[in-house]
């Protein structure tokens, strides 16, 4: 009996030493083995969380086997991971990539490069493209090149072209269209001379003519002057001779002469004095080139979707505009900066603080500088501090002068004749805005009252000096 328990204790004893489920032994049929000995990370590292991790075994024991579980474990703690590394970069480092790339391209007449501006994001160096200008083109840029041409154009019927530029500005050949008009092929209409006439006026191709018909000459009876008042009868009396004309070829040609008569009847006391007024006009009228420098007051200017938007803004007379000069004290760089000649775009550009010149070369009457708008920033508006504006324009510029003077009734009842006597030369006289063809008045010109004489230079020139004018006229004076 005592030995059939020491065998059983034997054989319970086997069991236990067989059994090591849930431990870190596994039994064999031979001898027990460690399960923990086989415990290791397995595959390769790979990022999560920004952190790098691997895959760890932990084996045990189960049905006599050494079978294991997986956990993912962090192997390093990063601000980046890719590709199971920690990565890591910063903008000093991006910076050194900054440049130019691609070839030179042409935006809005200057030269312009795509710059990329490399800078740090998530532990790699990456970048942003923009155009950026690398050249000012004083004419126009084509195939990325700065084309230094002057343009042909026009101002006050001058046409300026085979402009040659110095590096600083156009030298122009000129021509004034006005001295080519013509007259030609006179002919009878309506019983006056007309003839056809080329009138021509300036375009950016050259002198052009529009062609239209004139009255030149009207074949109305014309008569010399009148003779002295001498005494006929009971009165007075004064003759001229006059000559009715008819139009033949294009010319008036004379038809017959007749004598005209003018009478007055006179009282015992009163006579006839011939009398004549002078007048005296002291004239100085310029016709000539003005460049201009125009300051614009210092502005702050903004566009955004919750906050509007301003403008500078100059109008001007026509003129040729060469440049606009300001400099930017502040911005945000939320948008481009704009820059509108009479209402179309010649810059916009995302403009740093500093000083700019824009050369515009061409003509207009107004200039507004904007901002565009800040888009999707709606927190804030774009903004640009600007100071020290300056617009350089040139136009001519012409001074006329212009005096009244006054007839009384008596003068034009007894009116015989009026003619310029003396005036300055380089300009063209106008009397109540008829045009002086010669020295000579017609009475048709004046009127009772006041009375307008008006000088005007010739193109490019200065007049200067004392003009008169005198008119006769006779008078009935009571003894």
């Amino acid at each position: 009996m005592k030995k059939m328990f020491i065998l059983f204790v034997i054989l319970l004893s086997g069991i236990v030493l067989a059994t090591c489920e849930g431990t870190s032994q596994s039994c064999g049929t031979d001898e027990c083995e460690n399960c923990n000995a086989y415990d290791s990370y397995y595959g390769d590292y790979y990022c999560k969380y920004d952190d790098v991790y691997r895959i760890y075994r932990n084996y045990y024991c189960q049905s006599n086997e050494c079978v294991y579980e997986e956990e993912e474990r962090i192997m390093d703690d990063c601000k980046y991971c890719e590709d199971g590394q920690c990565i890591e970069c910063d903008d000093a480092d991006c910076n050194d990539n900054d440049g130019y790339y691609g070839d030179r391209t042409c935006v809005y007449d200057d030269v312009y490069r795509i710059y990329r501006d490399y800078y740090c994001s998530y532990g790699k160096c990456t970048y942003k493209e923009s155009y950026r200008k690398t050249e000012d083109c004083d004419y126009k840029c084509e195939h990325g090149e700065c084309i230094l041409e002057c343009p042909n154009h026009c101002a006050d019927n001058v046409w300026f072209y085979n402009g040659d530029f110095d590096g600083e500005r156009c030298h122009y050949s000129t021509k004034d269209c006005g001295d080519y008009n013509k007259e030609y092929g006179r002919f009878c209409k309506n019983g006056d001379v007309y003839a056809n006439f080329k009138s021509y006026y300036c375009t950016k191709d050259g002198c052009k003519y529009d062609l239209e018909e004139r009255k030149v000459a009207d074949c109305d009876d014309k008569c010399l002057g009148w003779s002295s008042w001498y005494t006929a009868g009971d009165g007075l009396e004064r003759t001229r001779t006059c000559f009715s004309y008819l139009c033949m070829n294009g010319e008036c040609v004379k038809k017959s002469e007749y004598t005209s008569i003018s009478r007055k009847e006179l009282t015992p006391t009163a006579t006839v004095i011939e009398r004549d007024n002078t007048y005296e006009f002291f004239v100085n009228t310029t016709h000539k080139l003005v460049k201009r420098t125009t300051s614009m007051p210092d502005k702050t200017i903004h566009a955004g979707l919750f906050f509007g938007s301003n403008e500078i803004r100059a109008e001007f007379p026509e003129s040729l505009v060469r440049q606009v000069s300001f400099s930017v004290e502040e911005t945000n760089l939320y948008a481009p900066l704009v820059i509108y000649i009479d209402d179309e775009v010649v810059y916009e550009e995302f403009t740093n603080n500093g000083n700019y010149i824009i050369k515009i070369n061409r003509t207009a009457s107004s200039i507004s500088i904007r901002t565009a708008s800040s888009g999707w920033r709606i927190w804030a508006p774009a903004t640009y501090s600007l100071k020290n504006i300056e617009l350089s324009t040139e136009a001519f510029s012409m001074v006329d002068n212009k005096f009244d003077f006054s007839l009384e009734s008596s003068v034009l009842d007894g009116f015989t004749a009026a003619r310029i006597i003396q005036w300055p030369e380089n300009s063209n006289i106008m009397i109540n805005e008829n045009s002086l063809g010669s020295v000579v008045l017609e009475k048709n010109y004046l009127k009772e009252g006041r009375n307008t004489i008006l000088f005007e230079p010739f193109f490019n020139s200065t007049s200067e000096g004392t003009a008169k004018l005198k008119i006769w006229y006779n008078e009935e004076e009571v003894l």
